[in-house]
């Protein structure tokens, strides 16, 4: 092929290799979990989905476009919080801590989660 051929064709492939790690590391999809083909097949479909689901949330919630965090990062920046969850009447609250570092990033992407 032609250096411009070969270019075009490898293009749009150029993070495959990342995602790949991405989905072992983070979601386990090199896990084995029986012995039963259909149930391990199931299991990397719903894998992939919550890695698609991520991936989507990157990109609407945070607003990050091309841009990735691993969920090692996203589940310590956004996911384990200790906070409380208080109830008010009919509500329930989730009451960060004060001296959380992402509260901003973390209300503004609630903030796009209600409007989406």
């Amino acid at each position: 092929w032609a250096e411009e051929d070969i270019y075009g064709f490898y293009n749009h492939r150029w993070t495959v290799e990342n995602r790949i790690k991405e989905s072992r590391y983070g979601f386990g999809i090199d896990k084995v979990p029986t012995d039963k083909f259909y149930a391990n097949y199931a299991a990397l479909q719903l894998k992939m989905i919550a890695y698609n689901l991520v991936s989507l949330f990157q990109t609407e919630v945070m607003e990050m476009g091309r841009l990735r965090m691993s969920i090692r990062s996203i589940r310590k920046m956004f996911f384990n919080i200790a906070g409380r969850l208080i109830k008010r009447g009919r509500q329930k609250i989730l009451k960060l801590p004060e001296d959380y570092i992402y509260r901003d990033r973390y209300l503004k992407m609630r903030e796009r989660l209600v409007c989406l």
